[in-house]
């Protein structure tokens, strides 16, 4: 009696089994339900799309190419930046000996401007008299 189950359910699983994959083998061809073709539709649209954007980026690439600086001309502006190195060597020297004459000179022109103050106070309280 369980034989004949057991043969029953062998052979229920043997039909199901088939049935399943006559069933999944319809659509194992995409092309007859029309969904390969909606694929390759959507896949020629992001490509047409990509191919527009790299003719975009190569356009972009060619004018930076003409902007950027060359070699030559980053080997003539180093050569102008070291020509030109030394004279602001020469001036912040310059600077710093005028700083220098400057703080000389403000004590005594301190002194000067406070004479001159006492001079015109004089002169002033004097003319007022």
């Amino acid at each position: 009696m369980t034989g004949n189950y057991l043969e029953l359910a062998i052979i229920a699983f043997i039909l199901l089994s088939m049935f399943y994959l006559v069933w999944r083998g319809g659509q194992a061809n995409p092309e007859s339900t029309g969904d390969l073709g909606r694929r390759m539709g959507r896949m020629e649209g992001k490509m047409t799309t990509i191919s527009s954007e790299l003719g975009t980026l190569d356009k972009r690439m060619g004018e930076l190419d003409r902007r950027a600086a060359t070699v030559t001309d980053m080997a003539r502006l180093e050569g102008a930046v070291a020509a030109h190195e030394h004279r602001f060597d020469d001036m912040a020297g310059v600077l710093h000996e005028l700083r220098a004459a400057i703080g000389e000179h403000k004590s005594t022109s301190e002194h000067t401007r406070r004479q001159v103050d006492r001079l015109y106070d004089f002169i002033v309280e004097k003319g007022l008299k």
